[in-house]
């Protein structure tokens, strides 16, 4: 049984929750975005954009992406080799500034198993080109060390694994 004190009580905090519950009915609600945060949010893609731009000119001249021209020219193929490559997922490419497709310099390295990183290419299939190439370049916390570089130690396994997780991330 309830003793009156504790009914008043109850009664007390049943009324303050219905006058809480009200005023956030009658609260209109806020938009989700601004004018201000809208142009924060352009003017940060635009940065970054241009950032992107930057840093994909950097890899053509550096060499670290080449023309369909250069590879063809480091692997001694065709183009129509190339294409049928890039088909399979064998091989991906980039889009570069001029709209030309530029190809990571690592598929002519002479110390990667073409197969091993076919292989890791196809687990990557569905994946954006540019986020492919972070994924081979960068180094991976399960790996302790790139995949390329994990590759070209022939822990083939291994990079299948990581990249399986990278792709369904």
């Amino acid at each position: 049984m309830w003793t009156d004190e504790e009914v008043k009580r109850a009664e007390a905090e049943d009324c303050m929750a219905q006058k809480a519950l009200e005023q956030a009915r009658a609260r209109a609600g806020q938009p989700m975005s601004t004018p201000e945060s809208i142009r924060a949010g352009d003017a940060a893609m635009a940065k970054w954009e241009v950032r992107a731009s930057e840093t994909l000119a950097r890899r053509i001249e550096s060499k670290e992406l080449l023309s369909a021209g250069e590879l063809r020219d480091a692997l001694e193929i065709t183009q129509v080799e190339i294409d049928d490559a890039v088909e399979d997922n064998r091989l991906f490419a980039i889009d570069g500034p001029d709209g030309k497709p530029y190809y990571p310099a690592f598929y002519a390295d002479a110390n990667l198993d073409k197969v091993a990183f076919w292989m890791v290419a196809q687990e990557l299939r569905d994946v954006p080109a540019t986020s492919k190439f972070h994924f081979f370049v960068s180094k991976r916390t399960n790996l302790s060390q790139t995949p390329l570089e994990a590759l070209r130690r022939g822990r083939v396994a291994e990079v299948l694994r990581s990249a399986a997780g990278f792709a369904n991330t």
